[in-house]
């Protein structure tokens, strides 16, 4: 308990130090410490001060900068020139008794493209240029040939430089496109460029048979 004797408040054998001029201002050493114990009123607050809480530091920081990089990442990802193939004729007419034929133009995009040489193995062209037909928009009904790819070797791949181009014909096997009757069809080729890699699908044509 402190105790005012002459010459100010004792607490044992302490005195208390007055630290302002107030009368509510005072200070107190600790027992065992060196730390000041000091009052300035009956609430006061902590001084509001900058957090060092790594969450209030990101909170604080503008997000303007990261969200622009992201869009301009994701702005050049999306106008990148990506692999594509190409199908033609857009249009053209058949005999009934005759298949169509068809020219697919694969082109590498920015990046070189690693493909299979479909132009000189028609199994391959067969199983990974797949042509889908249509009519009415439901796929055709005509025999299907059974075409299984042999095995594949390093040198049955090329590698295209970016923007070059391969081409090669389609007859459309394995499916018989000459025993189409007469009428207007549709038509796309998937292309599996290497064995695990996605499929590129091309535009689509047109084409009509008649009657000889």
């Amino acid at each position: 308990m402190a105790v005012r004797e002459e010459g100010g408040w004792w607490l044992g054998h302490r005195r208390l130090t007055m630290v302002g001029g107030g009368r509510d201002a005072w200070s107190v050493w600790g027992r065992g410490t060196q730390s000041i114990l000091r009052a300035r009123g009956l609430c006061q607050a902590w001084s509001a001060g900058p957090s060092t809480s790594p969450l209030a530091v990101m909170a604080e920081r503008p997000l303007t900068p990261w969200l622009s990089a992201l869009f301009l990442a994701a702005s050049a990802l999306a106008l990148a020139d990506q692999p594509r193939v190409t199908l033609s004729p857009l249009t053209q007419t058949v005999a009934r008794g005759h298949a169509p034929h068809f020219k697919v133009t694969v082109t590498a995009g920015d990046a070189p493209l690693r493909m299979m040489r479909l132009a000189a193995r028609p199994d391959l062209r067969t199983n990974y240029a797949e042509i889908h037909v249509t009519h009415a928009d439901r796929p055709i009904n005509v025999p299907v040939a059974i075409s299984d790819p042999g095995p594949i070797s390093e040198s049955d791949y090329v590698v295209l430089a970016p923007g070059q181009a391969a081409s090669f014909e389609h007859e459309g096997m394995p499916y018989a496109l000459q025993e189409l009757k007469p009428g207007e069809y549709k038509a796309t080729v998937d292309v599996t460029p290497e064995i695990g890699k996605p499929v590129l699908r091309s535009n689509t044509v047109t084409f009509s048979v008649i009657e000889p």
